[in-house]
Parts: C-alpha cells; structure tokens; sequence
C-alpha cells in the first residue's frame, strides 16, 4: 500500500467505514480459503489496519460471522419484498416468487448463506442483531403464506407459521444442497438451477394446498 493510499483509507475508517471494509474482507477471506483461514488478525492485515483495529467493532472472529450473517438477512428481507411490487395481484405467485428469491440468493450471496445458517456463529435471539432481521424476513415470508390462505390458494385450515416453515424447509434444503456442492452428481446446470428448482416449488405448493400436521398426544 502507498503512502497515498494508506492515508486515503485512513481518512476512509475515520469516516466509519472500517466496519464495512472488515465485513468485505471477511467475506473475501470466507471466499478464498473458507472458514479455517478466518481470523480477526488476518481480516486486519487485509485491511490495511493494526491487529487492534478490528476490536473496536467485533470481539471475536464470531461477532464478524454474525455481522456477515446479519448483511446476508437484510438482502434476503430485500429480495423477499420485492415480491409483492412483481405479483401484486396474486398471493401464491409472491409465495412461489419468494421461494426462487431465496434460492438465487443462496446462489449469488453463498458466503453471507453459509454465515447466517453455518456453525460459525451461535444463535442468540437476546444479543444479535442478525436474529432479529433474520425473524424480519420470515415474517416477510409468512405474510404472503397468509395472503395465500385469505385468497383461498393454499391450505386456510392450519397455522400460517407451521406452513411458512414447511414451504421453507423445502427450498432451503435444496439450496443448501446446492451451495454446498452436494449435487455435483448432476452436470447440468441448467436442470438444477432451473428445471429441479420449479419441479420442487411446484410439488411444495401443491403439497401446501392439502397441507395436514399430525399432533402427537
């Protein structure tokens, strides 16, 4: 780095942008070499910064992961919303809208998708921040799941958040099946990025339509 540089990203952090600049960093690192690389010393020296720098905004290399993750959620909210301006006029089209939303996410945003549902970081509804946007985007979800059931599409019968969560857990085994490379079984590209997804949103909201959840006593 020049000196030139180096005094531009100086003034840059001075300005709050290091926080930003230590996610893009992480990121890249979580890109290059995966989680075994990451550290918060190696983020720093990515940065351009002192080792201490960083601990003005992560305490641990698993606060950058819920930073991360916490990103990951706040596009996902994003990508879900934009559901209702593309169907506005039909509530299974914004459910099965979302559920190609949420599979090109984990396609084009794979590091943020591995932070937010990976076993980097703990889960802590009382202290972080990526939790409560993660809830912010399912009740995205579960809202259009509703409007499917007022409009008569899907199952009106059962509780909208155990449906939300099954349609859910469809599509986000299927990405996560793909982000990890688990269907490398497959040479076509095109027949798992576009013919199996459609196959398995079709058959999940067809299965919604009669949707039944047996209680045990």
């Amino acid at each position: 780095m020049t000196k030139s540089s180096s005094k531009k990203a100086t003034i840059a952090y001075h300005h709050g942008n290091l926080r930003e600049t230590l996610i893009e960093k992480g990121l890249e690192i979580l890109r290059e070499e995966g989680p075994e690389g990451m550290s918060l010393r190696e983020v720093a020296r990515r940065s351009g910064v002192s080792q201490a720098a960083p601990y003005r905004h992560f305490q641990s290399k698993e606060d950058l992961y819920a930073a991360i993750a916490e990103l990951g959620f706040k596009t996902l909210k994003a990508m879900l919303l934009d559901a209702a301006r593309q169907h506005p006029e039909d509530a299974l089209a914004r459910v099965r809208f979302c559920g190609e939303q949420y599979f090109r996410f984990a396609r084009e945003y794979s590091e943020h998708f591995r932070c937010m549902f990976g076993d980097y970081w703990r889960f802590d509804p009382a202290q972080s921040a990526a939790c409560e946007v993660s809830l912010e985007a399912l009740g995205v979800f579960v809202e259009h799941v509703i409007a499917a059931q007022h409009a008569g599409q899907i199952d009106t019968t059962q509780n909208p958040m155990h449906l939300s969560i099954f349609l859910w857990s469809s599509i986000h085994g299927y990405a996560s099946l793909y982000v990890r490379n688990s269907l490398f079984f497959i040479e076509d590209e095109s027949l798992k990025t576009n013919e199996l997804l459609n196959d398995i949103l079709d058959r999940t909201l067809r299965s919604a339509q009669t949707f039944n959840v047996v209680t045990h006593q």
